[in-house]
């Protein structure tokens, strides 16, 4: 199976069933030209896709370097690359010395393949060491997750701990996939700096108050709260509003249904029950499929 272009269902977490039905509905994605990026540790590195052992230790180091990936994507400084999957199984392993190879006089494809392989373990490593400042990896080290600390066998064991690293890994990928998306099909090369931002600003409003791209980012102060509850959760009402917001974005997308285009016009306080939820089905389903043909891989559920 292949996470990024087919639906896998984690033991950790439940999709609500429309995200569940969407990203299924469209599984598995045709085999990309090129690797599929993100730009942050995706989820299936962090639950049911290595071997246990792996895992945990991806957890612990993820802890570590939780900082320095979430700082990447917004610093001028820092290189804010989407990266791939095999680049972030070496940055969440966090074996980051530079490794030599040694090329013979005539070398086979697979020789060649393990040298471009060790080039771009290079490549990630020389990001975190040198630009990051991190050190490899050891399994007695005790980062902080905010001002707990962490060890090894605190990653392996403690659901709280994997819970906010999974709810992280999805909700800033989501976030910076909407952003990214958005900006493909709506952004102009004409447009200024005033116009991106006041666009960015309308896209974070599905998530919380409209702010700015930054945003993307959780703050350490963020209660963890999903904005896709279904009835017969009476908290669903409280989640009309972020509908709302999501369906005025896609106003400006080819092909938005017409569904939506009715929605936009009506108050979401009135919504009922069943127009709540049928609303939100036909406008995952529209995410869900307009994200592959951009991007041609699934993309990541809130």
């Amino acid at each position: 199976i292949f996470p990024s272009r087919s639906y896998y269902s984690s033991p950790f977490y439940t999709l609500t069933p429309i995200w569940r039905d969407a990203l299924q509905g469209v599984s598995p994605v045709a085999q990309p030209s090129a690797s599929s990026v993100f730009f942050y540790p995706p989820p299936f590195l962090l639950d049911t896709i290595s071997t246990l052992a792996c895992v945990h230790r991806y957890l612990h180091n993820l802890v570590r370097i939780r900082p320095f990936c979430r700082m990447r994507l917004f610093s001028p400084t820092l290189p804010c690359h989407p990266m791939t999957i095999a680049e972030w199984r070496v940055a969440l392993w966090g074996e980051y010395s530079e490794a030599a190879f040694a090329t013979p006089p005539t070398p086979t494809a697979s020789v060649l393949r393990a040298k471009r392989k060790t080039e771009e373990r290079n490549v990630v490593g020389r990001l975190f060491t040198r630009v990051g400042l991190i050190p490899t990896y050891r399994d007695d080290m005790v980062p902080l997750l905010e001002t707990v600390p962490v060890s090894l066998a605190d990653a392996a064991t403690d659901i709280r701990i994997r819970g906010l690293l999974l709810w992280e890994s999805h909700e800033i990928n989501f976030r910076c996939e909407l952003m990214a998306l958005d900006t493909a099909l709506v952004q102009r090369e004409h447009w200024s700096e005033i116009h991106r931002w006041e666009r960015e600003a309308v896209v974070s409003g599905v998530w919380g108050d409209p702010s700015s791209v930054v945003s993307v980012i959780p703050s350490s102060s963020d209660i963890p709260e999903f904005r896709w509850i279904l009835p017969p959760d009476v908290r669903w009402r409280d989640c009309r509003t972020y509908l709302a917001r999501f369906i005025a974005i896609v106003m400006r997308w080819p092909g938005t249904p017409q569904a939506l285009q009715d929605a936009r016009m009506t108050d979401p306080n009135t919504w009922t029950d069943d127009e709540y939820t049928d609303l939100q089905r036909v406008l995952v389903n529209f995410y869900v499929r307009t994200f592959v043909s951009m991007f041609h891989r699934l993309p990541i559920s809130p």
